[in-house]
């Protein structure tokens, strides 16, 4: 009999004893949960505030840009070419584009495309035909290296050459060992495709 009651005291503390580790266990998981909460929330809100920053850098370089372009406007382009020849340097904070045609039928429309974009502050160099050097694309291709493109370039020179019925449908970033010795940001090539449509 006294074994017995031995066995249900012991039973007892034991039963007593799971219990407390049982809660003991049950509040350490919520205060871990409250803790995880307490992370994740943290982490939501230096999200939040890079998101907010990463914006507000996007807007300063997009009202920077825009400045420059208005700017830009106001200066007849051969005192720009004039600087790009005599400054280099400073010239590299310019957008510039490279027109390419493939064959002398075209060379009317690019001309009025490098007046349009010369227009809009653009530096565009020269004229190249590319004929017997490099393949004529079958759409009109604007071609820039990864991270030196600016969508508002972009936006900005397909409605340029919509004005002239040219239609800009393939405009993307190139991956290409030869990006590597692009120094100048905002540079593009505009490779008109074959027969592009004439003004009326």
């Amino acid at each position: 009999m006294e074994f017995t009651e031995h066995k249900i005291n012991q039973l007892q503390k034991l039963s007593r004893f799971i219990g407390i580790l049982s809660f003991a266990a049950f509040v350490i998981l919520i205060v871990f949960g409250f803790w995880q909460l307490g992370k994740i929330n943290r982490q939501l809100r230096d999200g939040k505030k890079n998101l907010a920053e990463q914006e507000a850098r996007m807007k300063e370089n997009d009202e920077r840009i825009q400045a420059q372009n208005n700017l830009l406007k106001s200066v007849p382009p051969e005192f720009i070419n004039l600087a790009f020849e005599n400054n280099p340097e400073a010239a590299k904070a310019l957008p510039r584009v490279y027109l390419h045609i493939g064959e002398e039928a075209q060379r009317e429309l690019a001309v009025r495309l490098q007046k349009k974009l010369q227009a809009e502050g653009y530096i565009v160099p020269s004229i190249q035909n590319i004929k017997g050097i490099a393949r004529v694309p079958a759409e009109t291709e604007l071609r820039f290296c990864e991270g030196k493109g600016v969508d508002s370039d972009i936006a900005e020179i397909k409605d340029l050459l919509a004005g002239d019925g040219v239609d800009l449908s393939i405009h993307s970033p190139l991956k290409t060992p030869g990006c590597v010795n692009v120094t100048n940001d905002r540079t593009y090539e505009l490779w008109l495709k074959n027969n592009p449509p004439v003004q009326q």
